[in-house]
């Protein structure tokens, strides 16, 4: 992954289902290996923003000054990267390390994502508000403060 580019830290809220229908922010909590989320990656030089579904290939339990945090790792798939310059900042194949609080989407329908099926019980934590297409979070106003 090229230097510049960050994982974007969406609202704890911003969290939704491959049909664009928000899910509780726990449900970031029942991602496990080999399950696929989407990221939203930018980049702080130019501008430049995706989307990307990664595999879940490992997560581990790090201590970083005392304190444990967990990180998982992702695959970079090639769903949806069809243009060649879709993979200028991040290769498709590459290991993405990132915090289950930079989930922004989590795809549960398992005739669409079989290698989710175990988080198909995520439809009972809809909360009944959604958005008209998947993917991008605005960076200006979705973005969590803390990040």
């Amino acid at each position: 992954m090229k230097e510049s580019v960050i994982i974007f830290k969406p609202k704890k809220e911003n969290v939704y289902n491959w049909h664009g229908n928000q899910l509780l922010p726990e449900s970031r909590n029942h991602v496990s290996l080999n399950n696929i989320v989407r990221l939203q990656f930018m980049d702080t030089e130019d501008g430049w923003w995706e989307v990307i579904y990664v595999k879940v290939v490992n997560i581990k339990n790090v201590k970083i000054t005392g304190i444990n945090i967990e990180k998982l790792y992702g695959e970079a798939l090639d769903t949806y990267r069809i243009m060649d310059d879709c993979q200028k900042y991040v290769k498709n194949g590459e290991i993405i390390e990132f915090e289950r609080n930079n989930i922004l989407e989590i795809p549960y329908d398992v005739k669409f994502w079989p290698e989710n099926s175990n988080l198909k019980h995520l439809e009972n934590m809809r909360t009944g508000k959604g958005r008209a297409i998947t993917g991008l979070i605005d960076p200006e106003f979705g973005k969590d403060q803390d990040a």
